[in-house]
């Protein structure tokens, strides 16, 4: 940076920066750590090349008297940029994981219009977290005790148009005994799938407001590349 000046290898860093978060946002259900290598390698070279160099464009025109007041705040702005983009891309990350998962709950078929409202208010209480074994349990117990109410409804409702008569038939009686037998392992076959299908569509929720957070911050940095263009290519004067 010294020799042909900070302006483009600022610049650089910056664009491999934005090329590494564009990357990383494609996360999948089964991403594996390996797939996370060459992508977090490119951020962190661009990382390197922006920093450093950044600090000499910085630095580069203070008088000397002035230099360790200049440096400080320096440091002082570029920690403060690291909470704020911090907090900004966290409260990002979170608003949108919420709305990527109502998404994916309202588009199960494994629900019913009441189940998926059930789901949906549960895990918008801010006391939830699919993280955490307690709210889990407590979805699963909310879950099951609304599908089992549903399916009782509807067990009444078959129920009372069965007339006396037709219960007096051994036939008709042995085949609506057989029918309900089958009716309820069905309902638990439901519950089992509804709850495998409610802990994917949270995991999905959370990749998915995890691609576009990175696509934010990939935004960012591709941004701070073209500012760059306002910066002068000081060069080391000897």
């Amino acid at each position: 940076s010294d020799k042909y000046g900070a302006k483009y290898i600022v610049m650089a860093g910056m664009i491999l920066m934005s090329l590494g978060g564009f990357y990383l946002a494609h996360f999948r259900l089964d991403t594996t750590t390996k797939e996370l290598i060459l992508p977090f390698i490119v951020m962190g070279l661009g990382m390197g090349l922006s920093l450093s160099p950044l600090t000499n464009i910085t630095l580069y025109d203070a008088p000397e008297d002035e230099v360790g007041g200049a440096s400080g705040v320096f440091s002082t702005t570029r920690q403060i940029g690291s909470v704020m983009g911090i907090a900004i891309l966290g409260a990002v990350l979170q608003t949108t994981m919420l709305a990527k998962t109502d998404a994916h709950i309202n588009n199960l078929s494994s629900l019913s219009p009441s189940s998926k409202q059930l789901v949906t208010e549960t895990i918008n209480d801010s006391d939830f977290s699919f993280s955490d074994a307690k709210s889990q349990e407590l979805l699963s117990n909310k879950l099951r005790e609304q599908m089992i109410s549903e399916a009782k409804t509807s067990a009444s409702a078959a129920a009372a148009a069965v007339t006396p008569q037709q219960l007096a038939d051994p036939a008709f009686a042995a085949a609506f005994t057989k029918k309900q037998a089958q009716i309820q392992q069905s309902m638990i076959e439901q519950m089992k799938q509804a709850g495998q299908d409610v802990a994917t569509a949270g995991k999905q929720g959370f990749v998915d407001s995890v691609n576009y957070t990175f696509n934010i911050a990939a935004i960012i940095a591709l941004f701070g590349a073209i500012t760059t263009l306002l910066f002068s290519n000081n060069r080391a004067k000897n």
